[in-house]
């Protein structure tokens, strides 16, 4: 039965008063004067009218391959740090849409960027700044590996120390003196760097894009605290231009999905 003759008889055995459309409106409708119902039959017809579908891609490749497929005048692409929206059925400046059709990229950062910037500005003391050192020392360029792993071993050696005094501090590297027993004088020396040089990639999944996705150089400059009354020492550090290199990435990133778009409008900034 084809769908003319199917509203026919839906006309004449379901009891409604008649076949009716809304200007604007792709879907035929059947209006009952005796129910005061108004039913679509969208779903009877051979094919939705319009596109109802949203999508989420954790790879930036199937974003870009999915968007070039479905793009038309009417799609427009916004981008903000939290992700990227393809809306395919966007508005036009005279004639509004409902714009159900979406893909969706959302930006995750690096697992090296989040601990980075979860500890930054976080006071530890020897054991967790000891780990931390350890944990994300393929991050670090600078001191070298060897002497970062010194570095580690002599405070992990010193964790049940109590700090008796401030050697050194040339502004590049502070040593500290550790002993048991701060009344005796032999004691563990311990030199650490005031600063590293960690190579970080902001955003994760994005190296497929042309170009790429640039790894910056950063400085984390390494501060710390004294506590005279119980011997102890507390570490922290801030790491310069972090919030800046992630917004340089975030440019790059803008730039190139446009490059591979093509034609597609994209506005940068927007949350939709």
């Amino acid at each position: 039965m084809n769908v003319e003759n199917l509203l026919e008889t839906a006309i004449t055995n379901l009891n409604f008063d008649k076949l009716m459309s809304i200007p604007g409106g792709a879907a035929p409708l059947l209006t009952s004067h005796k129910d005061r119902t108004l039913t679509n039959l969208e779903k009877h017809l051979d094919a939705p009218v319009r596109i109802r579908q949203e999508l989420g891609f954790d790879d930036v490749r199937g974003f870009v391959e999915y968007v070039k497929a479905f793009s038309s005048p009417a799609t427009v692409v916004f981008a903000s740090p939290g992700g990227v929206t393809a809306i395919f059925d966007y508005h036009q400046p005279d004639k509004p849409s409902w714009a159900t059709h979406r893909a969706f990229y959302n930006l995750q950062l690096t697992p090296e960027w989040r601990a980075w910037a979860g500890m930054a500005g976080r006071s530890m003391d020897q054991r967790a700044f000891a780990e931390f050192l350890d944990e994300n020392r393929e991050s670090i360029k600078a001191p070298s590996g060897s002497e970062l792993l010194t570095a580690v071993r002599q405070m992990r050696a010193t964790v049940t120390s109590k700090i008796a005094s401030l050697v050194q501090d040339d502004g590049i590297n502070a040593t500290f003196d550790f002993k048991k027993d701060v009344e005796v004088k032999a004691g563990n020396q311990v030199e650490l760097p005031k600063a590293l040089t960690v190579v970080l990639k902001p955003y994760d999944g994005l190296d497929d894009l042309p170009g790429g996705q640039i790894a910056y150089e950063l400085e984390a400059r390494i501060s710390y605290a004294l506590d005279e009354e119980n011997k102890r020492i507390a570490f922290s550090y801030a790491i310069q231009n972090f919030e800046r290199a992630k917004k340089r990435a975030f440019d790059g990133i803008v730039k190139a999905i446009g490059d591979a778009i093509g034609d597609v409008k994209l506005f940068v900034g927007a949350k939709v």
